[in-house]
């Protein structure tokens, strides 16, 4: 919500942004064919929380979910996106 406010809404939200699936070629013409995303491009590739009993930081990291790094893959270079997109 907060994001959509300011005119940055979550790639593939029904709530605040597009409902629709979005695909390489539904945002650049010469962008290859994909099943593109249908759900929220949300991920969280570290998260730092204290621990409940102890309040000592604990780390969990997780890698790019195959959805979103197939996504990405598919875009970089296009849509005005670099080659090669940091992940």
């Amino acid at each position: 919500m907060h994001l959509a406010a300011i005119g940055h809404p979550i790639l593939c939200d029904a709530l605040y942004g597009r409902e629709e699936a979005i695909t390489p070629a539904s945002l650049d013409a010469t962008a290859p064919e994909n099943p593109g995303l249908r759900r929220q491009a949300l991920h969280a590739a570290r998260l730092v929380i204290p621990h409940p009993a102890t309040g000592a930081p604990t780390e969990f990291t997780a890698p790019l979910a195959a959805d979103i790094a197939a996504f990405c893959d598919a875009l970089a270079g296009h849509a005005g996106l670099p080659a090669t997109l940091d992940r």
